[in-house]
């Protein structure tokens, strides 16, 4: 512990100057809130906040990178420090330092509000929380600061293992963003966050244990452990999300009942209102009454459900959120208990506000808002052979 402490007051101590550039650049705020007056503390949080990222991710980069490109790095193996407190120090002296600059650059901005007595509560959390956030950004740093100057072919295979992490992550994100499910994509983000924080957290330290002085080897000690914690948390998160997406009436409540068939078949509203991950997530099924089959019509409605079955149950309509509209007006045949031949009606309104079928599912009128932005007195009505 100790050889770690005498390692992060030396990578502060180096870099001493950089407090007097925090100071400075935190005048900023005070100076312009008097000139054009602007909200100080704003400004003083822009400015901190980026600061602090913005040497997180600097020193990060060449903390330990640029003494091994430089062949300097065998300097500290040659005293009694161990590769473990080598890491953790310089790990340590990174984040303190970066924690301090922001602070240092928010402070005449803190002695500004305290002397004009303005609030600070929400200023203060938002500063807190991206203290917290710094030591990511120094890892961030330090491990794209390692791949981008290794400059091998070791390289492309970092290249390879992030496109393929983030596509699988952004495809999770993208499909839990249809469903509207806020509480699953903290979830998703939460545990790819912890993964890649252990990822880097014993990349970095095996990077220093295992390759020493030499850069091809303690790239790709650290390259394995990152990707390693990154690449099972996407492939987690594509199978979270597609949990999620598997849902069944049977575990949901009914939030509406579509009315007006005399077919067996109906559409229901359904929502999970009491498991933590997937509440609020909503869908639209076509049920059977008699036989009780049934089929996913709509994931990620938002809205009332406005849905009918045509009287011969040959026929349904329904509404779903689309991407350039609230209310997408969707048909589809009925053949043999699923819905077939779906396709999306005429897109010349948007919200559609209720549905009304002939008796074999042919004609189809629907009251809706000729735009997304119309007033009630601008709904029309419009009749559509399907």
């Amino acid at each position: 512990m100790k050889h770690i402490w005498q390692l992060a007051v030396r990578e502060i101590t180096e870099r001493r100057l950089l407090f007097v550039v925090a100071v400075a650049l935190g005048l900023v705020a005070p100076v312009l809130s008097l000139l054009r007056e602007m909200d100080v503390l704003i400004v003083a949080l822009i400015l901190a906040i980026g600061l602090g990222h913005g040497v997180a991710l600097l020193v990060g980069a060449t903390t330990v990178n640029r003494p091994l490109r430089e062949g300097r790095l065998g300097f500290f193996f040659n005293r009694p420090v161990d590769e473990g407190s080598l890491w953790w120090g310089k790990l340590l002296g990174t984040f303190l330092l970066s924690a301090a600059a922001q602070l240092l650059a928010f402070l005449p901005a803190l002695l500004w509000a305290l002397l004009n007595r303005l609030r600070l509560s929400d200023s203060l959390a938002i500063l807190g929380a991206s203290v917290a956030g710094l030591l990511g950004s120094a890892l961030i740093g330090h491990v794209f600061g390692t791949m981008i100057g290794a400059r091998s072919k070791a390289s492309l295979a970092d290249l390879a293992a992030l496109v393929v992490s983030a596509s699988l992550l952004w495809f999770a994100w993208s499909r839990l963003s249809e469903l509207f499910a806020a509480t699953a994509q903290v979830v998703l983000l939460t545990v790819v966050g912890i993964a890649g924080l252990i990822g880097a957290l014993v990349g970095g330290w095996r990077q220093v244990k295992l390759g020493r002085v030499d850069g091809g080897r303690s790239h790709r000690a650290l390259s394995l452990s990152v990707w390693t914690a990154t690449l099972t948390a996407a492939l987690l998160g594509f199978g979270f999300s597609s949990w999620v997406r598997d849902v069944n009436p049977a575990d949901m409540a009914v939030l509406a009942v579509s009315s007006g068939s005399v077919s067996p078949w109906f559409v229901t509203q359904q929502s999970y209102l009491d498991e933590d991950v997937r509440t609020g997530v909503t869908t639209q099924f076509l049920v059977n009454a008699e036989t009780g089959e049934w089929e996913t019509l709509a994931l990620g409605l938002a809205g009332k459900l406005r849905a009918q079955v045509s009287s011969d149950g040959g026929r349904v309509v329904w509404t779903k959120t689309g991407r350039e509209c609230v209310a997408e007006g969707w048909a589809a045949e009925i053949v043999d208990g699923k819905p077939t031949r779906s396709r999306r009606l005429p897109a010349d309104v948007c919200g559609v506000k209720r549905w009304k079928l002939s008796p074999t599912g042919d004609r189809v009128a629907d009251v809706a808002y000729l735009t997304q932005n119309s007033r009630p007195d601008e709904m029309n009505v419009r009749f559509r052979v399907w």
